[in-house]
């Protein structure tokens, strides 16, 4: 499995492609804004998905994303969809990490969903 960096500086997206109907966990790895590894052992995640186009919420037809802690005091999580892509888009994906009083965003992480 491949680590994605998942960049605290929204002006380093980075990007990957992805096949309609496709479920695999994604790696991801959260970077601060001095480009060192964020120690996510205390504190909570989650994860939105937007349509990078209009904006809107991108759905998945059913369940939850399940965010794990894979590698925690390197900043290494693995984020697990709910369901398969279920659309072709372009979808922004944002990570939230909120630790007492603070909130940092990651992201974005454009994955581009393609018809096989």
């Amino acid at each position: 499995m491949n680590i994605t960096p998942a960049y605290e500086d929204p002006t380093q997206a980075q990007a990957f492609s992805v096949i309609l109907g496709e479920n695999v966990p994604y790696a991801l790895q959260l970077i601060d804004t001095n480009g060192t590894a964020v120690d996510v052992t205390t504190g909570t995640l989650t994860v939105s998905f937007t349509n990078n186009a209009t904006g809107a919420a991108y759905i998945f037809p059913s369940g939850v994303t399940v965010i794990a802690k894979s590698y925690p005091a390197q900043g290494v999580i693995t984020v697990t969809l709910p369901s398969a892509w279920p659309t072709t888009a372009v979808v922004r994906m944002t990570v939230t990490y909120t630790n007492g009083s603070v909130v940092r965003l990651f992201g974005p992480t454009l994955v581009t969903v393609v018809a096989p």
